[in-house]
Parts: structure tokens; C-alpha cells; sequence
């Protein structure tokens, strides 16, 4: 469990440097053993008892993510490497932040040593709209086949309210052809090969990376040119 916030006791101490007990872990082969330090009562009651078995606190680095065509909100995730002895199980957790409970979330399996991420639930403070500001139609060739371009110009609205600056990844696509008559083309933004702040997978999928300042707003405008010969119905548009 990453301990995402502090807490004190009445006279102001910081609980978080305080010992607290915890187990011992033995790696075999094929298993982990953990042998708790104290004893524990577990109540007879046929009802889920918990035993804290470790208390970890890992370096984080956090960066917020958006699919604003699938989703109005943007998430808080968190990177951290479990430099404990343990293995984090996978299962649901309680994600608390800056002492407040925020999200329920689930781990994959994290063997000691391992880099994992984490979902800290919706930011509202952060915001990316996609709006669509037209889509219009060219046609160029004066003498036999004529090719019809359809245009589809978006545009990503961001907005940073924290007063901090953050890191921000936003992902999007471009449709894909499988007709050899129908090319699809990105014009806005301008790519060519995956750079630090731009990347495309092979199927198309485009991932931004955007530092923003503190109160930073930032238009980003996305247009894509469907190319086809006169007459060739497009569908899944």
C-alpha cells in the first residue's frame, strides 16, 4: 500500500515516522512467507478480519491522462517502484490523498523491485474538451477521376487551475484505412517520426505530452484528411 498522505496524533506528532508493526517475509521457490510479529486476535464471528502486515512509503512521480473523446474527466495517476522486500498482491485498494478518501482502485501483482502504476481517481482541477469545429469537403482533378477530401478539424481545449504546474498525457485517433483507394492523413499536428511531446502506435492511437504551467490554458488544435475516390462510400465514420 503507498502511503499517500500524513497523519498526527493529538500532541501534533507525525504518526507517519512512528513504528508500527508490521511482518517479516521469507521468499522460497514457489512462495512468500510472512510471519506477522505480534499477535493478533481475530475474532470468532465468521466475518473478514485485516492484520497490517506492512507499512511502505515509496518515491511517487505523478502525471494526470485524458481520452477526451471517450471521457469528459481527467485522471490522476501515480508511478512509484515497490523498493520494499514484498509482493504487492494484486486486488482492490483504498486510495487516500492528501488525508482524504478518493478512489477505490485495483493493483496488478508487483514483485520487489518493480515500477507499477496507479489510478488516484478524477481531478477536476484539470480539464480537456475535444470539440469539433467542422468538417467540410474538397474535391480536386478537372479530367477523369476526381479524389474527394474530407476534412475533420477538432481542437483540445486544456485548462490547468492547480497552482502547480503538472505533467499531462492526452490521447486521441486518426481512422484507419483498409482500402488501398482511401488514405487517411494527418495534418494538424505535424508528424513524422515519435518525438518526446508527440507519438503514434501502429494503430493509429496518437499520445501528446504537455508540461503546463500553473493556470495555464492551451488550445491544441487535431484536423485529419480522409482522401477517396469520387463516388467511394466511407462507413464506421
Amino acid at each position: 500500500m503507498m502511503n499517500a498522505y500524513t497523519a498526527a496524533d493529538e500532541s501534533g506528532k507525525d504518526l507517519s515516522e512512528m513504528s508500527v508493526a508490521g511482518a517479516t517475509v521469507v521468499t522460497g521457490a514457489t512462495a512468500e512467507t510472512y510471519f506477522i510479529d505480534r499477535v493478533s486476535d481475530v475474532l470468532s464471528d465468521n466475518k473478514v478480519a485485516k492484520v497490517n502486515i506492512t507499512q511502505q512509503n515509496f518515491p511517487t512521480i505523478y502525471r494526470y491522462s485524458s481520452v477526451p473523446k471517450l471521457s469528459p474527466h481527467v485522471y490522476l495517476k501515480a508511478k512509484a517502484k515497490n523498493k520494499s522486500d514484498f509482493t504487492l498482491l494484486p486486488g482492490q485498494t483504498s486510495v487516500f490523498l492528501d488525508g482524504a478518501f478518493v478512489a477505490n482502485a485495483s493493483l496488478d501483482l508487483v514483485p520487489a523491485g518493480q515500477e507499477f502504476w496507479t489510478y488516484l481517481g478524477v481531478d477536476p482541477s484539470v480539464k480537456v474538451e475535444r470539440k469539433e469545429l467542422g468538417r467540410r469537403e474538397e474535391t480536386s482533378g478537372l479530367f477523369g477521376k476526381k479524389t474527394v477530401r474530407t476534412v475533420y478539424d477538432n481542437i483540445f481545449k486544456i485548462k490547468n487551475s492547480k497552482s502547480t504546474a503538472i505533467e499531462l498525457v492526452v490521447w486521441d485517433q486518426i481512422p484507419i484505412s483498409d482500402h488501398e483507394d482511401i488514405k487517411v492523413v494527418l495534418e494538424e499536428p505535424k508528424y513524422e517520426k515519435d518525438s518526446e511531446n508527440l507519438k503514434m502506435s501502429d494503430g493509429k492511437s496518437l499520445e501528446w505530452r504537455f508540461n503546463l504551467k500553473a493556470d495555464e490554458k492551451k488550445d491544441v488544435p487535431f484536423r485529419f484528411v480522409i482522401e477517396r475516390p469520387e463516388g467511394t462510400i466511407i462507413q464506421g465514420l
